[in-house]
């Protein structure tokens, strides 16, 4: 896991809201990959200057011989979903803030030690690591205490294989027992729109007490049209796009649309 704080612009001290939209499961190279929604999304986060993604894995379809996808399906090889990539994500340099991998672009990583996904973070200009990123997200001033307002975020992949919303919201509580205490967790993986709330316990070594630590959790899904694979497989259809995380700048409070 990595640990970074980004360097947002001076004015962001004066935002009362900051944006943040995980990027993941495009499948570009996928015959059913859906580049006019990836579009519109790129379109709305260069609309304003709070506005920011990060990549959480399988972007690219990464269809190899021994893998479970099709390679005489894609679009497009490896190389030309990399090449593509740049070309879909120019304009977007500074407005990504990190970045990990998915379980198909480990593939060519297993086979040839190269790691796509490290390569086209190096290209965007952010941060990566493979498995996971813990970001510290300064900004805006609380109405109290006229200091900046922090949230943590933790973003990872995720690893499931879970047909039922239930199971998929269950991989989600399996893994926020494993990672660091976060105000935000983010994953992706199971193509599917989640997001919940929990609390936990805290002790506050410095006042003697327990203070409760609010988290929310979501899971983001694919820019995927149905069929070829999953229809095979007998998934249903994911709803299209990414969910919108929405930090308040004067106050801790986190929503999340979907």
């Amino acid at each position: 896991m990595l640990f970074h704080e980004p360097r947002f612009p001076p004015e962001a001290e004066t935002w009362d809201e900051l944006y943040i939209v995980p990027l993941q499961d495009l499948h570009i190279g996928d015959p059913r990959f859906r580049e006019d929604v990836f579009q519109a999304i790129k379109a709305w986060l260069l609309e304003a200057p709070n506005r920011y993604a990060i990549i959480n894995g399988d972007l690219f379809n990464v269809a190899l011989k021994r893998s479970v996808s099709s390679v005489y399906e894609d679009t497009m090889n490896p190389r030309e979903q990399l090449r593509y990539g740049r070309k879909l994500f120019e304009g977007l340099q500074g407005r990504i803030l990190s970045a990990t991998t998915g379980n198909h672009e480990e593939r060519i990583t297993k086979e040839t030690s190269i790691d796509i996904m490290e390569e086209f973070a190096a290209w965007l200009g952010c941060v990566y690591d493979p498995a996971g990123v813990c970001l510290k997200l300064k900004f805006g001033k609380d109405s109290r205490h006229s200091n900046p307002m922090v949230y943590a975020l933790y973003h990872t992949h995720g690893a499931s294989s879970a047909q039922l919303i239930g199971g998929k919201a269950l991989s989600m509580e399996r893994l926020i027992q494993s990672i660091p205490l976060a105000d935000v967790v983010v994953t992706g993986h199971t193509h599917a729109k989640i997001a919940f709330k929990d609390r936990v316990l805290v002790p506050d070594l410095r006042w003697n007490k327990l203070e409760y630590h609010e988290r929310t959790c979501v899971n983001g899904s694919a820019l995927l049209d149905w069929g070829g694979y999953a229809e095979r497989k007998g998934y249903r259809p994911s709803a299209l796009g990414p969910a919108h995380i929405r930090l308040i700048g004067k106050r801790k409070e986190v929503t999340v649309t979907i």
